[in-house]
């Protein structure tokens, strides 16, 4: 090969060579930028005495580090293959001594072999001519390929420099941490291979506590002798002391938490606790709530809500509360709590916010009990509830009338008078009665109801009426009354016993004769009250004529109508409630009369009493005369003084009538 063919192949060599060294610096730049990030954070990655006995990460970092160099190298040589080729080398360096294209490669081809037929003199010429252009600096003849290479060079350096500054401030900020991390580095394998210590814990943990409080610190570091405690309040720099351990376990307290506080444990080993937050919050307070008291249906009492105070309590038993209320911040739990001391109701609780229902069992004085969520007492309660329930009362009953060992009337009818009472209602009362034969045989009893509808006092007329009893002289009717408040259980009261005793047929017929007398005695005086009567309507139909033909009284002329037609109106009630007497004496006769068939009494005179008084008053009809009665007393207001007068007349006419058939 002639001297400027080898000045040519040196020249190509020569950038070859210029390249591979720059890609090499690339790659070395990316290797050192790489260990330089690791060595910022491996400090970080550590404790601050530097890496867990066991930790494999040293050896990770390491490993990671040795792969990223391994391709790295990998990069370098694929990329000195691909950039440094031959035919891309010559073809920028045509570009960079402005030949033309091929000239390079060419004139390199010749040096090395000349082709058949080619002329040895211009061969020498060719070679000579390009390899003039070829003197110089390589960096110059690699052209683009040089200056692309050149910026990868500079983008690696740039990165290495800003990866320079974590080493330097680490080292800076925490030097010893630094160095125990980077002894680590320097043999992973042993720090691997050392043995494990147990985890370092730290009590309570991250917690809400009262503003001020002085909080106790657990702490459990096994294998140790010693830890540091570290903690940071808000504003303040970080603190420690040295805590000793017993048995790998110990105490610590911090300072007042005034502010939020961030506390940990180290250990001499490089074992580290979690960080926990103290927040520091005010005190609870819980003033706000509401009791709704439900009172039994059986009661007939409405609901009542007290609002934040509340009276002592009078409960009727099975009465309902319903609890609610607010606290200042979050609850952690609530109960009621009795005067023993004993929770009775565990209140439901969602973040501020309690209820609960309750139905007290027995009388006492209850306390409020609430803790935060931090498990401390609550600093204001609500009032403590006095309550006092009261049983349901079971319900009175007395018979007032008859009395205790009475002979049954001739009509074998008994009217009873009872007096019942209960503290909430009464669902009703009744009369259980039994006959008992001259003979000493008990019917079935029978009972009488009546309905009260939950009032709370009553006094009940109820009639006994044993006449469909078949009952005969001798007999007893035995009963008691019985009371049933609305008490969900019904609650019973009853009387003693009481007995009504059937008359023997001399003393039916005393009774009946006082029954006719006195019937006879009333007969006589309805006759004088229909008298009466009938002189009062003549009179007041006198006076009514004379006021008005000549108005003598004086008075102004429709003041003097207002108080006749009110007269007018009386004589007319009075003559209605003559009339229902009239009424009511026949019924009485007609039951009378009933009572001597039932009881089988044939007295002959006896009869003949009672057919004349029941002939003479049943010539008479008290209800059409009532009814027509009634019937003036509406008209009364639209009648003119001619048409009273006329009502007057009539009206004593009337009583005059019944006046004579009575007598």
């Amino acid at each position: 090969m002639s001297a400027d063919g080898r000045r040519i192949l040196e020249a190509v060599e020569g950038v070859r060579a210029f390249l591979r060294r720059r890609l090499g610096a690339v790659a070395g730049l990316r290797v050192l930028a790489v260990t330089l990030v690791a060595m910022g954070l491996a400090p970080w990655l550590a404790n601050a005495s530097g890496w867990s006995p066991g930790s494999p990460l040293p050896l990770l970092l390491v490993v990671g580090l040795a792969a990223f160099a391994l391709a790295s190298v990998w990069w370098w040589r694929r990329q000195s293959g691909r950039w440094g080729g031959e035919t891309s080398v010559t073809r920028h360096m045509d570009k960079a001594t402005n030949q033309l294209e091929g000239s390079v490669q060419g004139s390199l081809e010749l040096a090395r072999a000349l082709p058949p037929g080619t002329s040895e003199l211009l061969r020498g010429e060719a070679i000579s001519r390009v390899g003039r252009q070829l003197g110089g600096d390589p960096a110059r003849l690699a052209g683009d390929l040089g200056e692309q290479v050149g910026q990868r060079v500079r983008r690696g350096a740039r990165i290495l420099v800003a990866a320079l500054p974590i080493v330097v401030l680490t080292a800076l900020v925490a030097p010893e941490r630094s160095l125990n991390a980077w002894r680590g580095l320097l043999r992973p394998v042993a720090v691997m291979a050392e043995a494990r210590m147990p985890p370092v814990t730290v009590g309570p943990g991250t917690i809400q506590v009262s503003r001020g409080a002085v909080v106790d610190v657990e702490i459990e570091a096994l294998l140790r002798d010693q830890v540091s405690l570290h903690w940071e309040m808000t504003g303040q720099v970080v603190q420690s002391r040295p805590v000793p351990l017993v048995d790998g376990r110990g105490s610590g307290a911090l300072p007042p938490v005034t502010a939020e506080v961030r506390y940990w444990v180290e250990a001499p080993d490089g074992g580290r606790s979690p960080v926990h937050t103290l927040t520091p919050v005010d005190p609870l307070f819980v003033s706000t709530f509401s009791v709704t008291v439900t009172y039994p249906p059986y009661t007939g009492l409405g609901s009542e809500e007290f609002r934040n105070e509340v009276p002592a309590l009078l409960l009727p038993a099975g009465s309902h509360l319903r609890l609610q209320g607010q606290g200042s911040r979050g609850i952690g739990s609530g109960d009621i709590v009795s005067d023993a001391g004993e929770p009775v109701v565990t209140l439901d609780v969602t973040g501020d916010r309690f209820s609960a229902g309750w139905v007290p069992r027995r009388s006492g004085t209850y306390r409020w009990a609430f803790t935060d969520v931090a498990g401390s007492d609550a600093a204001v309660l609500p009032q403590v509830l006095e309550i006092q329930v009261l049983p349901d009362a079971l319900p009175s009953i007395d018979i007032v009338a008859p009395g205790p060992d009475t002979l049954l009337p001739i009509s074998l009818r008994q009217p009873l008078v009872l007096n019942t009472a209960d503290d909430y209602g009464l669902s009703r009362i009744e009369v259980v009665a039994t006959r008992v034969s001259v003979f000493g045989e008990a019917s079935e009893p029978q009972t009488l109801r009546i309905e009260l509808g939950g009032t709370q006092a009553a006094v009940a007329r109820p009639i006994l009426d044993v006449s469909q009893w078949g009952v005969t002289p001798g007999d007893t009717i035995r009963y008691f009354a019985r009371a049933v408040d609305n008490h969900p259980s019904g609650q019973v009261t009853r009387t003693a016993e009481y007995v009504l005793r059937v008359p023997q047929t001399r003393e039916l017929e005393r009774a009946a004769q006082e029954e006719l007398d006195r019937a006879a005695d009333r007969v006589e005086d309805l006759a004088q009250q229909a008298a009466q009567a009938a002189e009062e309507a003549r009179d007041l139909q006198r006076r009514s004529e004379q006021a008005r033909d000549g108005n003598q009284s004086g008075r102004p002329g429709d003041e003097a109508e207002f108080e006749e037609r009110e007269e007018i109106r009386q004589a007319l009630e009075q003559q209605t409630q003559l009339l229902s007497a009239v009424d009511s004496l026949q019924r009485e006769l007609d039951q009378l009369r009933d009572a001597l068939g039932d009881a089988g009494l044939a007295d002959p005179e006896l009869r003949d009493q009672l057919e004349q008084l029941q002939d003479l008053l049943g010539q008479m009809d008290p209800q059409e005369g009532a009814e027509e009665a009634e019937e003036a007393q509406e008209q009364l207001g639209e009648m003119d003084a001619r048409e009273m007068e006329e009502l007057l007349a009539q009206m004593a006419e009337d009583q005059e009538q019944l006046r004579q058939r009575l007598e």
